[in-house]
């Protein structure tokens, strides 16, 4: 399967050079900055932003091939405080779903409660330490 795939790929491959993969990278470089952009990053674009990090990351060491330890310099912070922020914000999807079905009894209620309470804020300092990574993550050139 993969050989198919490649085999009608390979023909167009000679189209791509540099100048094709530095317009894609600014692309993506601008749309992370129009996210970023806004007076305040609100809750649900972090989810948005921290994919199209991981997107931009990945792209940037494939086509710099030779400079791949360089290219997650200052960024690797942001993405890696996003996934954390995210886990957080799975577990307590979770632990609301679970407090909600009203099948617990008081002595497993309550630790759920302290946990899901502990959860959300960890979840807030991270998303102030994301909003403080923004400007140093040199995604930022200005605000519109």
């Amino acid at each position: 399967m993969v050989n198919k795939k490649y085999q009608s790929i390979n023909p167009h491959l000679h189209r791509i050079n540099q100048k094709n993969i530095n317009t894609y990278l600014d692309k993506k470089k601008n749309y992370i900055q129009e996210l970023l952009a806004q007076e305040s990053i609100q809750i649900e674009q972090i989810h948005k932003l921290r994919k199209q990090l991981k997107i931009l990351n990945y792209n940037k060491a494939l086509a710099d091939k030779e400079k791949p330890e360089e290219t997650f310099s200052k960024q690797d912070v942001l993405p890696e405080l996003l996934g954390k922020w995210h886990d957080c914000q799975v577990i307590i999807k979770h632990l609301k779903k679970t407090l909600k079905k009203g099948q617990l009894s008081l002595t497993e209620l309550n630790p759920i409660k302290t946990i899901k309470s502990k959860i959300v804020y960890e979840s807030n300092v991270l998303l102030n330490e994301i909003r403080n990574a923004l400007p140093e993550s040199g995604l930022i050139i200005g605000h519109n």
